[in-house]
């Protein structure tokens, strides 16, 4: 029969084995260094994965060079005379808007505009006569 000692003995093994068997550490360098290294092992052969895919899918492509296909460039004087004087009163406009001088540049535009409109009304008006 047992009793009351054999039974406090029991419970004391049991419980001691119990603690034994729990690891009292926190922190755990070797598990910590072995999930780090498989993380790192599993995102080099990801990276080197892609890599060779990539490779071999783009391997066969090749540049065709097709130098028949371009147009000659027309050199028109008046149109380039007339891009670079729009270029240098943009950049007039710029300058006075820099320095200050917005009513004066306001009735400039204002007037650019206009005389514009009229321009592109005449020349509309002189094809549909044509």
């Amino acid at each position: 029969m047992k009793n009351k000692f054999d039974t406090k003995q029991l419970f004391a093994k049991f419980l001691k084995k119990r603690g034994q068997r729990r690891d009292p550490q926190l922190m755990h360098p070797e598990r910590e260094w072995t999930v780090g290294l498989v993380v790192a092992v599993l995102l080099f052969s990801a990276a080197a994965f892609m890599s060779a895919y990539t490779y071999f899918k783009n391997q066969s492509i090749s540049i065709d060079v097709a130098t028949d296909t371009t147009a000659d460039v027309v050199y028109r004087e008046s149109i380039v005379k007339e891009v670079l004087a729009t270029m240098e009163e943009r950049e007039i406009l710029v300058q006075s808007l820099d320095r200050g001088e917005e009513q004066r540049v306001v009735e400039e535009v204002t007037t650019e505009l206009a005389s514009s409109t009229v321009e592109i009304t005449t020349e509309t008006a002189t094809t549909t006569e044509e």
